[in-house]
């Protein structure tokens, strides 16, 4: 059976044994090799294997007869003929009985033919790169993974960049440019629906049009891209040489430009589907006719020109002029004429190419109509005038009707400006607007500024204008009357805030508004609401400044006429010019400045802790009835000095709030005191206290001078006074309410101010939320200093025997210090900087140190530095207090953290500066411990 199958094998099958005798030849071997088989057996296998491969069967025979395995492997042999022939070998062992190799068995096939096929294969692919590598095209091949596997010379050059920096990458990786064009798309679509496709674009990285055609392989896409630059120049120039018999094959049917063949008189002989759709005829109606057909009367000189240019065998390029349409209507075009030749060069005719440019020229007009829009807006900050410019401008350049409304101040919508091209209508549309609109239409000024949303129709028909005006014939004869064609309104937004609108209506031109029309609109309204935007934020800063010197004006008035006082009684005692039975006059009136000066620096204080959000609440129950009571009663004596009568009416109900007793007493003080400053002698003012609801109010009304209309919006507002110039009648720095009104937010309440203007009175209103549970008893109050100063039958200690060092380089500070301290006993030393300080420590040990923050050229921190820093340690562990101006928390705790044991403000009691003495040296109130 063996035998049988070897002899019927279509490859020849060749046995050898182990020295390389041939011992079986089937006949399929002959045809390969040229001898029968009564010619090779028993012969040497070297007469069939060439010299340069003996050593390779040498290698197979000992991989077999070690028992290795040998692949499957292609060689070389040698016919009878001498000639050479391609195989493939598969090789096996021979073995006998016993299993051991006797001999070799090698099934040969002819693989010349196959490889012959390989190497035109081959030789083909070459020609084939080498015909690609010539193309003026540039190609590329990718695989499916979108990979570069070949690109010619031509692509590499396009590209600017090596071959190798190619070949194996992503063709997104390498131009990512491409994934925003056309090509991108068109590529996975010819990739996945296996079809071919052709793009052109403009390329912007190199600066050129290209034409690519995509078609799909077995592995990928293969891609050809042709510079359409110069190749459509190069078939245009073929174009021309041909004759009329070519000229359809000129002119491109799909083109969207209108492609137009004519004879040298002007007939037209060719018209594509572009021509069609933009001068409305179709290709049976104008082929012979004259190309006049669509020339206005008044450029029929200009076509007979252009027909002469092209007899001369000129070209005419992108000439733009006017066009009209089947319908009468007219359209700005781009002409480009090229002439038509015969075999000979005689020019017969023309190809015409015409491009709408009614886009592309709206497009300019709107370029230019911005920027001199912005720069009329740039041009002034009154955005009044400039508005009613722009609007003028936009008519009828955009527009045959513009206007725009603004919102006031006061959240009114005012028409600021409006235009018309006919002017006789403007009274006509103001008519209709006053008694017919809508104010909650989409389409009503007053929507799109509560909205903030542009609305557009375009193309307003007759049944929108009936169904707008169901049954009301006067308003619908009256807006068909406008004529009104096309409609946009858009809000003028800045910042997130929308400040007005700007309306465009179309009618006498016809022209219908479209969705650039309506983008262009709402740019043309975000740089008016900019430019308004601006001037009011220009005004509010020039109004702030303003604001900022009439406070610093009023500031330093109000702070030097207590100093005026102050200083003056003090120069007077000290000078002997005032008697001594006048002495507590003086006194009194130092004291009574002092705790005005002490009121002003507060009040200052309250609006620098407000802006910086560092104002805090002691939060507690509060008996409101006992709070305003105590307030009134501290503005009493003022009220009476003017004979102003002041009724008090408490809901004992009112009670209890949450909220700090001493910040609400400021809100009544600050009320009542305004009250009795601006009421006249013989002038009622009236607190009132009163539970409603869930809340309590607290009225303060009075019969004074009043608040003008235009000032009331303004009554709480920092820095802010009616009336701040230099003839006032009435002191303060205008930040008593700002601060009332803050207070009272912090305390979740609000505050009103009403008035019936100047001479009428003006009453201030405070709600503020009831506690929601009831307290058995309120909490002690806290006891806080205020400016009066402090009264007290409690002894202060005896400093006697103490040494202080007092450091400051303010005289009076220094004596004030000496002469308080050394009147309970304690030994003074005084020096007026911190060297002198570091000095008389040398001397002496001083119990106590205190010393000023602000010094020339060493301060107080620099000064305890040292002192903790001396090797006596009785000098470096001496107690030591900061007497200093410098009072905000910051400073609190930055003399805490920089060694002080204490903190003390200027101007300080001198009961609390004896005090904090003792305290320091751990003496009682009765000596030391």
């Amino acid at each position: 059976m063996l035998a049988a199958i070897v002899e019927s094998s279509d490859d020849a099958i060749i046995s050898s044994d182990l020295n390389g005798i041939i011992t079986s030849w089937n006949p399929a071997a002959e045809r390969p090799y040229g001898y029968a088989a009564s010619e090779i057996l028993g012969q040497p296998n070297q007469l069939i294997i060439p010299l340069d491969r003996q050593a390779e069967e040498e290698s197979v025979r000992e991989r077999i007869t070690s028992d290795q395995p040998v692949e499957h492997y292609e060689s070389v042999r040698v016919r009878k003929d001498g000639s050479l022939i391609s195989v493939a070998l598969t090789v096996s062992a021979l073995r006998d009985r016993d299993g051991r190799v006797v001999g070799i068995s090698k099934i040969s096939r002819d693989i010349s033919e196959r490889n012959r096929a390989a190497s035109e294969r081959t030789r083909i692919e070459q020609q084939l790169r080498q015909v690609i590598d010539a193309m003026s095209d540039a190609f590329a091949a990718v695989d499916r993974t979108w990979r570069f596997t070949y690109v010619n010379d031509r692509y590499v050059q396009m590209a600017q960049m090596p071959r190798e920096h190619l070949i194996g990458r992503v063709v997104w990786d390498v131009f990512p440019e491409a994934t925003t064009l056309r090509v991108f798309d068109e590529a996975r679509r010819a990739m996945a629906d296996n079809r071919p496709t052709a793009v052109e674009e403009y390329y912007p990285p190199l600066d050129i049009w290209f034409h690519t055609r995509i078609y799909p392989t077995a592995d990928g896409l293969a891609i050809f891209i042709t510079d359409v630059t110069e190749g459509k120049r190069i078939d245009r120039i073929k174009e021309e040489s041909l004759v009329t018999a070519r000229r359809l094959a000129a002119i491109v049917e799909s083109s969207d430009d209108g492609i137009i063949g004519m004879d040298l008189d002007g007939t037209i002989t060719a018209w594509n589907h572009g021509a069609e759709r933009l001068y409305g005829y179709d290709a049976r109606e104008a082929i012979g006719r004259s190309i006049r057909i669509v020339v206005p009367e008044g450029r029929q000189e200009e076509e007979s020109e252009v027909l002469a240019r092209i007899k001369r065998g000129e070209r005419v390029e992108h000439f733009e002029t006017i066009r009209c349409r089947k319908d009468g209507s007219c359209v700005p075009v781009s002409l480009s004429l090229s002439p038509i030749r015969d075999d000979g060069g005689n020019v017969i005719g023309a190809s015409k190419i015409a491009r709408d440019i009614t886009d592309r020229r709206r497009a300019t007009e709107r370029a230019a109509f911005l920027a001199e829009v912005g720069a009329v807006l740039a041009g002034s900050l009154d955005y009044a005038t400039t508005l009613k410019t722009v609007v003028n401008m936009a008519v009828p350049s955009i527009a045959d009707w513009c206007a725009v409304d603004i919102l006031t101040d006061e959240r009114k919508l005012e028409r600021l400006a409006v235009a018309h091209v006919d002017p006789a209508k403007i009274d006509l549309a103001r008519t209709i607007r006053s008694r017919y609109e809508d104010a909650s239409s989409p389409y009503s000024p007053g929507s799109v500024v509560r909205t903030g949303t542009p609305a557009i129709v375009k193309e307003i028909s007759d049944d929108m204008i009936v169904a707008a005006a169901p049954g009301d014939e006067e308003r619908i004869a009256l807006v068909r009357s406008l004529g009104l064609r096309s409609y946009i309104i858009a809000p003028l937004t800045a910042r997130g805030r929308t400040l007005g609108a700007l309306t465009l209506v179309t009618a006498e031109s016809g022209r219908v508004y479209n969705d650039d029309d309506f983008r262009f609109a709402q740019d043309v309204a975000f740089r008016a609401a900019l430019a308004v935007d601006n001037a009011r934020a220009y005004d509010d800063a020039q109004i702030a400044n303003r604001l900022k010197d009439e406070f610093l004006a009023t500031l330093s008035h109000e702070l030097r006429t207590p100093l005026n006082a102050i200083l003056g009684y003090s120069r007077l005692v000290q000078s002997g010019m005032l008697t001594p039975d006048k002495h507590t006059h003086a006194l009194q009136a130092v004291e009574r400045n002092a705790t005005a000066l002490t009121q002003i620096v507060e009040d200052v204080l309250d609006v620098s802790r407000i802006i910086s959000g560092k104002i805090r609440l002691d939060v507690q129950p509060v008996d409101l009835p006992r709070v305003v009571s105590d307030a009134v009663e501290t503005v009493l004596p003022a009220a009476e000095a003017k004979h102003i009568r002041v009724h008090t009416i408490l809901d004992p109900s009112a009670a209890p709030i949450s909220g700090d007793p001493d910040r609400l007493q400021q809100i009544v003080w600050n009320l009542v005191s305004n009250a009795v400053k601006f009421t006249p002698k013989n002038g009622v003012i009236q607190v009132r206290l009163e539970r409603v609801n869930s809340h309590v109010e607290i009225i303060v009304s009075d019969t004074g001078v009043g608040i003008s209309p235009d000032f009331l919006p303004h009554i709480f507002e920092r820095f802010r006074q009616a009336d701040s110039g230099t003839t006032r009648e009435h002191a303060g720095i205008g930040l008593g309410l700002a601060i009332v009104r803050h207070l009272v937010e912090l305390h979740g309440g609000t505050i009103h101010a009403a008035s019936g203007g100047p001479e009428k009175g003006s009453t201030f209103r405070v709600r503020l939320p009831l506690m929601v549970v009831h307290h058995e008893s309120p909490p002690e109050r806290r006891a806080k200093p205020t400016s009066e100063p402090a009264r007290t039958d409690t002894p202060l200690p005896d400093l006697g025997g103490l040494t202080v060092l007092a450091a400051d380089d303010d005289t009076d500070a220094r004596a004030l210090v000496s002469e308080t301290l050394g009147s309970r006993g304690a030994k003074v030393i005084v020096v007026d900087s911190a060297d002198e300080a570091i000095a008389a420590l040398q001397t002496i040990r001083p119990d106590v140190v205190i010393t000023d923050i602000g010094m020339a050229h060493t301060d107080g921190f620099e000064l305890l530095k040292r002192i903790r820093q001396s090797s006596d340690q009785t000098i470096r562990e001496v107690p030591a207090a900061a007497l200093t101006a410098y009072a905000r928390a910051e400073d609190r705790m930055k003399v805490l953290q920089g060694g002080f044991q204490m903190h003390l403000v200027k101007p300080v009691d001198p009961a609390e500066l004896t005090v904090a003495v003792a305290v320091l040296a751990k003496r009682t109130l009765h000596g030391p411990q």
